[in-house]
C-alpha cells in the first residue's frame, strides 16, 4: 500500500487480486462463458455427428451430435474464477476500484484489517461476494454462480 498525494491510501492491485481469488475459492465463484461454451459445444456436436454417421448412419449422426453437444456443454460450461482469471482480468479493471471503495468504507486507512474483517465476518463476506458476482456477471455478460447463497440460507437466523 502506498500513500497518494491526497493522503488516501492506494491499495496494491496484487493485494486486491489475492483477496478476490481467495474469496472466489472460499465461496466457489464459478463463471459460465457463453461464447466459449457455444464454440466447444458446437465442436463436440459436429464431432459426435461425424462419428455417428461413420458408425450408425442418420440415427447415429443425430445421437452422436446430441451426445457430443451435451459432452461439450458439460465440459466447458462452468469454470472457477481462479481458472479463468488470467483471461478475464483485463475486462474487470473497474472491479479493483469497487473493491477498494468497499474496503475503505469498512476500515478507512487500513485495507489489511478491512480485508481480514471481510474474510472472517460471514455477513460482510456475503455482501462483498454478491457485489463481486453481480459486477463480474455484467462486465462479462456471463452467468456467475457461487455458494454464498447457500451460506446465507444456512445462517439466516444468525445473520439477522
Amino acid at each position: 500500500m502506498q500513500a497518494s498525494s491526497r493522503h488516501a491510501l492506494v491499495v496494491d492491485r496484487s493485494f486486491l487480486e489475492d483477496l478476490l481469488l481467495r474469496l472466489g475459492d472460499m465461496c466457489e465463484i464459478r463463471i459460465q462463458m457463453d461464447s466459449d461454451t457455444a464454440a466447444i459445444t458446437g465442436l463436440f456436436a459436429v464431432a459426435g455427428g461425424l462419428l455417428g454417421v461413420l458408425f450408425g448412419g442418420a440415427r447415429g449422426a443425430m445421437l452422436g451430435a446430441g451426445i457430443g453437444g451435451a459432452a461439450g456443454f458439460g465440459a466447458s460450461a462452468v469454470v472457477t474464477l481462479r481458472e479463468i482469471w488470467d483471461k478475464i482480468k483485463a475486462k474487470l479493471v473497474e472491479l479493483f476500484y469497487i473493491m477498494q471503495e468497499y474496503l475503505s468504507s469498512l476500515e478507512p486507512g487500513d485495507y489489511i484489517r478491512a480485508a481480514q474483517y471481510v474474510l472472517e465476518n460471514g455477513r460482510t463476506r456475503a455482501q462483498f461476494v454478491i457485489m463481486i458476482i453481480q459486477f463480474i456477471g455484467k462486465a462479462l455478460n456471463a452467468d456467475v454462480f457461487s455458494t454464498v447463497g447457500d451460506f446465507l440460507r444456512a445462517n439466516q437466523r444468525y445473520l439477522q
